[in-house]
């Protein structure tokens, strides 16, 4: 395993990519950048615009359409979208209450529209690409009772969330913009992470096991993850042996020949491995990356493994919250850093004209250029 890495301390929780380049929102301060991997430089193109004291999350996650930068809501109340030919912003505000954490973790576009699953609001908006504007909000679950899943997953043209407080699925057609629901029976209180294959679904809730649910025949099967090999920890750094209080696995990947479990590191219950699932034959692998990359599995500060893509069908590229990009060769089980280490990123002058202000920080010995990025007043 080569020890050299990207350590940009960038901290981000998706990133769209553009050959060598990389769109991402810098979530502690709501600054929408450019990275060039090419030329280990860093553009910023703007201040994503909100509404309060508090930057931190208001717009966390992005998608590239044609000349325009999607910049999507967690904490924030609209969605903002960036004119590359202009260097402007738009704002578009959604229509919830004020309280309502907005939290849209998954979104697709189709034919100009973003599709967008909003947990906080128990709707699906609809937003439409090349006249800016929400075109409408559809109700996920009818009941009170059902809080949506943080992961969701589309298949065709339907998208399918799951209830962190039932075990019942939606299915949401985009076409006639209607639900229908299924019950996915289990011992688990509830799911989050899904992924879907043809026919076959695969779910994880709060405990080490994962499901497999056949539309074919509605049936439910699940598979327990080897406690030889997979541990779940709470806060005082004791093994979870039943269900924990918070989903293990934030999201999940898939490709045609397998699925990635991303694990969910909350302070009160932190898994320590990815898990890979292969749709063949359901054979399951374990990668702990956290001590291969991070050496430190249990204090590993990340809440989120933010971005996962896949290279090609064994490879996949993980970013390491804060820490650095790396490689995970399912096939042979390799995982490994970058190899061309990014010891100093170069920012855009233009932002120091603009009032912010850029901090040196030294981490694990490794010079890195890490923004504090804050108004001077």
């Amino acid at each position: 395993m080569d020890e050299k890495g990207i350590n940009v301390g960038l901290e981000y929780d998706n990133a769209c990519y553009e050959d060598n380049s990389m769109w991402f929102v810098e979530r502690n301060n709501n600054i929408l950048c450019l990275l060039d991997r090419k030329k280990k430089q860093v553009i910023y193109r703007g201040i994503i615009p909100y509404h309060d004291n508090k930057a931190y999350r208001r717009h966390p996650r992005c998608i590239k359409w044609k000349n325009y930068i999607v910049c999507l809501p967690d904490l924030g109340k609209s969605i903002v979208v960036y004119n590359m030919e202009n260097d402007s912003f738009k704002e578009c505000p959604i229509d919830a209450a004020s309280h309502i954490r907005l939290g849209i973790y998954s979104f697709w576009e189709r034919e100009g529209t973003i599709w967008c699953v909003s947990s906080g609001m128990n709707r699906i908006i609809e937003f439409n690409l090349e006249q800016c504007q929400i075109m409408g909000y559809y109700s996920i679950f009818m009941s009170d009772v059902d809080i949506v899943g943080v992961d969701a997953c589309m298949s065709e043209t339907t998208i399918i969330c799951t209830s962190l407080t039932s075990r019942r699925l939606a299915f949401f057609d985009i076409n006639t913009k209607t639900c229908r629901y299924f019950e996915a029976e289990s011992e688990e209180p509830g799911y989050n992470s899904i992924s879907v294959c043809g026919t076959k679904i695969c779910m994880s809730g709060f405990s080490n096991h994962i499901y497999f649910f056949d539309l074919d025949d509605n049936k439910v099967h699940s598979i327990e993850l080897d406690k030889r090999k997979f541990h779940i920890y709470d806060n005082h750094n004791v093994e979870i042996l039943g269900f924990s209080k918070n989903p293990i696995f934030r999201k999940s990947f898939c490709t045609k020949n397998f699925i990635v479990f991303m694990p969910w590191h909350m302070s009160d219950s932190v898994a320590d491995s990815i898990v890979v699932c292969f749709w063949r034959d359901e054979k399951i692998e374990f990668y702990n990356i956290f001590t291969d990359i991070c050496k430190n599995s249990l204090t590993y500060k990340g809440q989120y493994l933010s971005t996962m893509r896949f290279i090609n069908e064994n490879i996949t590229e993980i970013y390491l919250d804060g820490e650095s990009l790396c490689y995970l060769n399912v096939e042979d089980g390799n995982v490994w850093k970058e190899t061309e280490a990014i010891e100093k990123i170069e920012y855009d002058k233009i932002f120091l004209d603009k009032n912010l202000i850029f901090r040196e920080v030294l981490r694990d010995d490794l010079k890195e250029y890490i923004y504090a990025v804050s108004k001077i007043n």
